[in-house]
């Protein structure tokens, strides 16, 4: 309803050129596993990702990338799911958030490992953010930037070496493992306030 020109505006059309020379819009996400950002019910952002074993779309740069999103600047994906819980966890990519989803967790994810600290204000409320980050440099790196902006109140689980919370759940009883590291680190979080 909303027409062609916006949803090229919006970058969920874009305009190729066949063999023949004649341009064409094609969808910009076409392959992927497209994941959205909701707030209020709708749709505010996308973010599309290639399955691992799946051949590259096509030949340009572009389209090999392991993610795409729309353009503008990248959201809390999951705001709404934390806003104002006292607990909260913190992931990098969207395959561990819809894992934590599915888990029914109070979860979010910075996609990838940097956010600015302006859009982590749904985590104010929070007086405990347990970062499921992955167990990677890249990863170590996110949960030292997260601790320095968030202070003591922030605690990350350690996954085994590698891995993601992703693949965490896809081991027999991922789920319980994530949550028994995560009750460890609460008890250590709240024996350091009371010794405060």
């Amino acid at each position: 309803r909303f027409g062609v020109q916006l949803a090229h505006e919006l970058g969920l059309l874009r305009r190729q050129h066949n063999e023949t020379g004649a341009a064409q819009s094609t969808e910009a996400l076409a392959g992927r596993i497209v994941v959205p950002e909701k707030r209020n019910g709708h749709a505010i952002w996308f973010v599309g990702r290639v399955l691992p074993d799946q051949a590259p779309l096509e030949s340009g740069i572009e389209e090999t990338k392991r993610y795409l999103a729309l353009p503008g600047p990248r959201p809390l994906l999951g705001y709404e799911r934390v806003m104002g819980e006292h607990q909260v966890y913190v992931t990098e990519g969207v395959f561990d958030y819809l894992t934590g989803v599915e888990w029914g967790l109070p979860i979010c994810a910075i996609g990838g490992t940097y956010l600015p600290a302006e859009r982590l204000q749904a985590l104010q409320s929070a007086s405990a953010v347990v970062g499921v980050l992955d167990n990677d440099m890249a990863g170590k790196q996110a949960g030292e930037r997260l601790a320095e902006l968030l202070g003591p109140r922030f605690l990350e689980l350690s996954l085994p070496e590698g891995s993601d919370l992703n693949d965490l759940g896809r081991t027999p009883r991922g789920k319980q493992r994530c949550l028994a590291l995560a009750d460890k680190a609460m008890k250590h979080l709240e024996e350091n306030r009371h010794a405060a």
